[in-house]
């Protein structure tokens, strides 16, 4: 069978689950209010409530930078997965990297930390329902049946278990209510061929237990057109990528014996078959002068390449799982959690958060293929991690109330990958081979508390901290040579053992004279641990207790911020300003230096800033607006150490150390997936047509200004600056019917968010005669216009 059958029986499979559910309830997609009672009534009265400090507060009151988009804007403005919502986010970068087991690069302000490595947490972390995962991947598991998004933008050290000094993006999935609902939708996208449904069911089932089920799956042929020449050995079978097979579930009890307890469980299961991780690589600079060029392929980021497809494989390092020899990347993924939260008084409330996040990447394809040369590379990637918080908070009368917490986490991640150097002239043989096995075992722990002072009504003060700890050690490292024994060499005899700790401080001062106005300054520190890059051949460990070429430290980030909330007292105007200053200590850069993936500390960087928000229901009936504007200094201020590009020479200010290693100074330059300045406006214009048909319009475009995506600050990896523009329409000619036209991107315009060097090109680097190299990229998807024919129940 091959990838295409199998993914046509799949889909087939999910129209029938599909259906059963329609035939019971007719489906709809939900548009409902944010979350629980105290959430309903604060909508209505047009507040936003935000757990951004793990409690209820009002979007304008609450003294943090956050933004938050509801369920129901997600649905009204067509934002079907994460990726949709960096666009609504001043400063946010969400994008998929080919060739990245972690599933996708994210930034906040130009802090994005090591996207590549396998073995690393990422700088933005994502929670979902309370449980923390700093791996981009776990995004693809929280994209269906959302309350709310909150993006907290700034280091956050004190309320989210373990640090993250970019940020954290919180999704909150909807619970059981105390009726019956039912619903879903269906679409099709046009471009990529892609066919998406949703459904879900929830009620209660006795006085005090409710369940919710809801699930999501979607197949694509994909927005690429492979223009590998049909005489290249490695010419994929596949015309078009990239291909894929996508869904996920989740299950939902809750128990609410009593006011005062009440326990929540989450249960989530995702998985992904597709044609390879390269399936949005792409060749997006070449010298003139090289085999790509002269061979007349495409080189820009656009909808042709020659990259994710590169034919059959050819030879494995084990036994291929599928018999059709496609490349290929299967994930699966489960996460669970267990919230119990319990009034121990009147004035005492003691809660705990218990999580268990999963996951399995196999992959192997050709992963580079030009006229000349390929690359077989296979991986099997396991995760495991377990978390465990409590808190404890009070809530007296008077002036001083507290929060006090612990957590505890471990983590269990093992790496099989191997590769085969291929030639166009023995495509069936190889001309060169490499594996390695590697074991990360880790534990983390911290103490956390906060004093939370208002010596008057108007006035808060809060004052607290978190003091980590962290470590990491690698019992197994394995090299080989030979396919016929991948376990014949080990790198270590003594295990690698590092430890990290901090204390990361915050400190926030609010005033809010009334209920339409809010004013904040914050001090704030965050930190991320450091860690192991994964070892070369080069690098032999046989006594020492840890390789110092073979780790990198940890990152730190402290600075302040400041800001100004303010709404009309009729609610139809809301407005943020805010502007912070931060400095990082060892900010954690990851990318290939040939084939070899590496992450290095980039010195000193410093990172000012003003953000802005507005949003305005103006005097005309239905009819809303929005618009946000960001502007980022984020600057090295020290990185004499950064590794050069291919071909890079002594006039671009390349050198070579004694070493023989090349290094360039970047002190003064920008930070990669830093964009000086970004902006973005929109509306939505709810207006009936008729006693019976309702019909809503929303459009957003956003214009970012360009950036550099990569570690080496490479001037052909740039990404020029770039302009998106999402509209839809929606017709409601019931309250249970609805029928969109969802066009997102309707500017087709291609980019990408992070680039890495040919291994196979370019040479002379750090001389006076270098010869420059090419370039990929994992660029995005394209113009995108779907149908989409929804239903609800309740």
């Amino acid at each position: 069978m091959t990838m295409r059958q199998a993914r046509k029986v799949k889909w087939m499979v999910g129209i029938a689950m599909f259906g059963t559910a329609l035939s019971t309830s007719a489906l709809a997609r939900e548009a409902e209010q944010v979350g629980g009672p105290q959430a309903a009534a604060d909508q209505s009265a047009g507040e936003i409530v935000v757990t951004a400090r793990k409690r209820e507060e009002t979007l304008m009151s609450v003294p943090v930078v956050v933004s938050a988009i509801s369920g129901a804007q997600l649905v009204e403005r067509g934002i079907a997965n994460l990726d949709g919502i960096a666009r609504a986010v001043p400063q946010l970068l969400i994008a998929a990297s080919g060739n990245s087991t972690q599933g996708g690069t994210v930034a906040i302000r130009g802090v994005s930390g090591p996207d590549i490595l396998s073995l690393a947490d990422q700088a933005v972390a994502f929670n979902i329902d309370g449980i923390q995962v700093a791996r981009s991947t776990v995004r693809r598991m929280s994209e269906t049946d959302l309350a709310q998004v909150e993006v907290l933008r700034g280091p956050q050290a004190l309320f989210y278990g373990k640090n993250s000094p970019g940020g954290i993006i919180t999704l909150r999935s909807r619970d059981p209510g105390d009726h019956v609902e039912m619903g879903g939708s269906v679409g099709y996208e046009i471009n990529a061929r892609e066919i998406r449904g949703e459904a879900y069911v929830s009620g209660p089932v006795s006085d005090t237990i409710g369940v919710r089920l809801a699930g999501i799956v979607s197949t694509m042929d994909g927005w690429m057109k492979d223009a590998t020449p049909a005489s290249n050995p490695f010419k994929s079978e596949n015309s078009r990528n990239p291909q894929s097979t996508d869904y996920a579930l989740r299950g939902t009890v809750k128990w609410e014996p009593s006011p005062d307890f009440d326990a929540t469980v989450k249960l989530n299961y995702g998985r992904l078959d597709s044609a390879g991780i390269a399936g949005t690589t792409s060749y997006i600079a070449c010298n003139p002068a090289g085999r790509r060029a002269l061979a007349g392929l495409p080189c820009s980021a656009g909808d042709r390449n020659t990259v994710t497809q590169t034919g059959n494989i050819t030879v494995t390092p084990y036994a291929h799982p599928r018999s059709d020899r496609e490349p290929f990347a299967d994930q699966k993924q489960f996460l669970g959690s267990l919230n119990l939260a319990g009034n121990l008084s009147d004035t005492l409330r003691l809660s705990s958060i218990t999580g268990y996040y999963s996951s399995r990447l196999d992959h192997c394809g050709n992963v580079l293929g030009d006229p000349n040369v390929g690359i077989t590379a296979c991986q099997m990637l396991k995760v495991k991690e377990f978390s465990q918080e409590v808190r404890l908070s009070s809530d007296f009368d008077g002036m001083l109330n507290f929060v006090l917490g612990g957590f505890y986490g471990t983590g269990d991640i093992s790496s099989f990958s191997a590769s085969y150097l291929l030639n166009s002239a023995m495509p069936n043989a190889a001309t060169g081979f490499a594996s390695y096995f590697i074991r990360q075992k880790g534990w983390s722990r911290s103490a956390y508390g906060q004093l939370v002072f208002k010596p008057i009504e108007q006035i808060e003060i809060d004052i607290g901290g978190r003091y980590s700890e962290e470590s990491k050690r690698l019992p197994d490292v394995f090299y080989s040579t030979s396919p016929a024994n991948i376990l014949n060499a080990p790198l270590i005899v003594k295990t690698l053992k590092r430890k990290f700790d901090d204390f990361s401080p915050e400190v926030t001062a609010s005033w809010r004279p009334d209920r339409n106005k809010t004013l904040f300054a914050s001090y704030k520190e965050g930190f991320l641990s450091g860690g192991f890059n994964v070892p070369t051949a080069a690098i032999v460990c046989a006594s020492a207790a840890r390789c110092p070429e073979n780790s990198y430290e940890q990152q730190t980030i402290r600075g302040v911020e400041t800001g100004i909330k303010i709404q009309s007292p009729d609610g139809r105007f809301r407005g943020t300003l805010s502007a912070y200053s931060y400095k990082t200590q060892g900010m954690q850069l990851s990318t290939f230096i040939g084939v070899v993936n590496i992450t290095q500390n980039a010195g000193t960087a410093r990172l000012k800033g003003l953000e802005g928000e507005l949003n305005y229901r103006t005097p005309i009936d239905g009819l809303d607006v929005r618009a946000t504007a960001a502007y980022n200094k984020a600057d090295y201020v020290s990185y004499g150490t950064a590794p050069c590009w291919p071909g890079q020479t002594i006039v671009q200010r390349c050198t070579v150390n004694g070493s023989g290693v090349t290094t360039q100074d970047l002190s003064g330059q920008r930070l990669p997936r830093a964009p000086r300045w970004n902006l973005s406006g929109g509306f939505s214009y709810d207006v009936p047509l008729s006693s019976v048909m309702t019909a809503v319009l929303a459009s957003d475009v956003r214009w970012s200004s360009d950036f550099f995506t990569d570690l080496s600050n490479d001037t052909r990896g740039r990404q020029p600056s770039y302009t998106l523009l999402d509209a839809s329409l929606t017709l409601k000619p019931t309250a249970a019917w609805d029928f969109a036209f969802i066009g997102r991107n309707l500017t087709n315009t291609y980019y990408y968010t992070l680039s890495i060097a040919d291994p196979f090109s370019g040479s002379g680097t750090g001389t006076s005669a270098g010869v420059l190299g090419d370039r990929l990229a994992s660029v995005s998807r394209g113009r995108e216009l779907m149908f989409r024919l929804s239903y609800r129940f309740q």
